[in-house]
């Protein structure tokens, strides 16, 4: 390829974007021909696919192999990485395409989200003048709903408020369609707040209506849960998960079916509510007990526990009671009796979480690895008076708790491999890399390559840089030089003659030398290029400017 374009770069699949006077073209690297004129702001491909995309005047275009462009041009792009596919939209027609990668055909179009997923220009908008809100439609232009409320947009529908109290605060809530028809009336209704719905459409509002709650449909225009409770809670800080609200009775609250009106859990709580990591989790107090229920409003933990914990997956949970502990799933059997004075959960192998399913149970001087799964115990090791997961493997652990020190340690019997060093990392199944650090009146730092498995120490170097590169070579620089040790061989590969030795691929280095660079096969010391250039870069694939 000649020397004359501004910027070359090259695809995984064997194609070049080129650069010239600030436009992007393709290029088939095997034969050297150009697949496009030099028209694109920007051009990338979609790795796997053979397919590129184009972007001209602020516009996308799908692009094939021969350089043909198989699509219209978009206002919008949007990978769908989880379908293998691409979703196009224009943003000024309702014109759209969704484009299977896989089986390279049109999909069809998602109109159902557009406007969520590609923050597309509303239909309708709240506008004000210097003393109301309205609602206009963009398209038309029309005032939908004349300058008289305050107003909140709520999905399909709009909040609207009629009335300000003497300390300015909103009064008389109700709720208006986008052709400006009341579906709510704002008159003697003290609050309105939507149930705005995570991933879908809701058309569900809490309403507050003489002291009294209950949920209203706008779309059916009826209550689905009467206006008879005291407090209704939505779960979720933002949006509405799930079915359920927690309705205040009496005082108590309870599980109720936001669509429904059923009541799922009776009115015996003195407080429910949704975690934060987890939405379809309640908790439940009862005085100073504590409980759980699930998103589908089914009971996991009864509300009589001193604390409960949940695992990770939120599978399993760990509850207290006078001192000790047992285990609840989530459809609420009791599968560890409350009896040990300690359960552990994301245990697993020392260096390694196996599982969530796999806890060490603790009870005086008696300890066990319980798998939850199957029912039964696990082969295990102890190590510094701790249990572990028994494997086949060597594990890094901690010589002593808070000592920064670390053994190499057999994982069948727990016996030291390899001893008290600062860091540990196993390279290979033979090799480890560890490193002691140094002292101002003591021993200089040290780095040594061991083969954990005869114990040899393969390489050892004092205050050196040592890198692992690939299988039994390491990159070593002393401070001014750098060479390439080989640790089968136990000697270098070459002399200590570069200031620097960057690996890029396969056997490959970029080497500097005298302010020059050059590339060398690193495996074997062979020149490959001189160290006469300037600079040398590796050719990397991504998406261009």
């Amino acid at each position: 390829m000649p020397l004359k374009y501004d910027s070359i770069d090259v695809s995984p699949e064997g194609y070049i974007y080129a650069k010239k006077n600030r436009k992007w073209s393709l290029i088939d690297s095997r034969t050297g021909k150009r697949l496009t004129s030099f028209i694109y702001d920007s051009l990338y491909g979609l790795e796997y696919y053979n397919l590129f995309v184009g972007k001209k005047k602020e516009r996308y275009v799908l692009i094939d192999e021969q350089g043909k462009e198989i699509s219209a041009y978009y206002d919008i792009m949007n990978n769908l990485y989880a379908e293998e596919a691409l979703e196009f939209m224009s943003t000024s027609t309702d014109d759209c395409m969704k484009y299977d990668l896989v089986n390279r055909v049109v999909a069809g179009c998602d109109t159902m989200f557009r406007e969520i997923r590609y923050n597309r220009p509303p239909r309708f908008k709240v506008v004000g003048n210097d003393k109301f809100n309205g609602v206009e439609n963009t398209v038309t232009g029309e005032l939908v709903i004349p300058y008289k409320y305050y107003i909140s947009q709520a999905g399909d529908y709009f909040v609207v408020c009629d009335s300000l109290t003497k300390g300015n605060a909103w009064a008389n809530y109700g709720i208006m369609d986008t052709l400006g028809n009341i579906v709510l009336s704002p008159k003697q209704t003290a609050g309105v707040k939507w149930l705005k719905k995570f991933g879908g459409k809701s058309s569900l509002f809490r309403i507050l209506k003489d002291g009294k709650y209950g949920i209203f449909d706008a779309d059916t225009r009826q209550y689905t849960v009467p206006l008879k409770y005291g407090m209704i809670q939505i779960p979720g800080a933002d949006s509405f998960y799930g079915d359920f609200v927690f309705a205040q009775d009496a005082g108590k609250y309870g599980l109720v079916n936001a669509y429904t009106g059923e009541t799922k859990q009776p009115h015996i709580y003195n407080y429910i509510g949704h975690n934060v990591y987890q939405v379809d989790i309640y908790t439940t107090i009862c005085g100073n007990k504590y409980g759980l229920l699930t998103g589908d409003g089914e009971l996991a933990v009864p509300c009589e526990y001193d604390y409960v914990s949940a695992f990770t997956s939120y599978k399993y949970f760990i509850v207290g009671k006078d001192g000790k502990q047992g285990l609840y799933d989530r459809k609420g059997k009791l599968i560890i009796p409350i009896e040990y004075d300690q359960i552990d959960y994301n245990v697993g192998y020392a260096d390694e979480v196996v599982a969530d399913s796999i806890v060490r149970l603790s009870k005086g001087d008696y300890s066990v690895i319980y798998n939850l799964e199957t029912g039964q115990n696990e082969k295990s090791f102890t190590y510094n008076g701790q249990i572990y997961l028994q494997t086949d493997r060597p594990v890094i652990m901690e010589s002593e708790l808070g000592t920064y020190t670390y053994s190499l340690v057999d994982g069948l019997n727990g016996e030291e491999i390899v001893s008290r060093k600062n860091e540990m990392r196993i390279l290979d199944d033979s090799l480890l890399y560890a490193h002691t650090y140094g002292h101002v009146n003591g021993p200089d730092a040290l780095t040594e390559i061991i083969n954990y498995r005869s114990k040899e120490v393969l390489l050892s170097r004092i205050d050196g840089d040592i890198s692992h590169i690939s299988s039994h070579y390491f990159f070593i620089f002393d401070g001014d030089k750098s060479t390439i040790f080989d640790v089968e061989k136990r000697q270098n590969v070459f002399p200590y003659i570069y200031d620097q030795i960057e690996v890029i691929s396969g056997n490959t280095a970029i080497v500097s030398k005298n302010g020059k660079q050059g590339i060398i096969d690193y495996k074997t010391g062979e020149t490959l290029t001189p160290a006469k250039y300037q600079s040398i870069f590796p050719v990397t694939w991504f998406m261009p400017p």
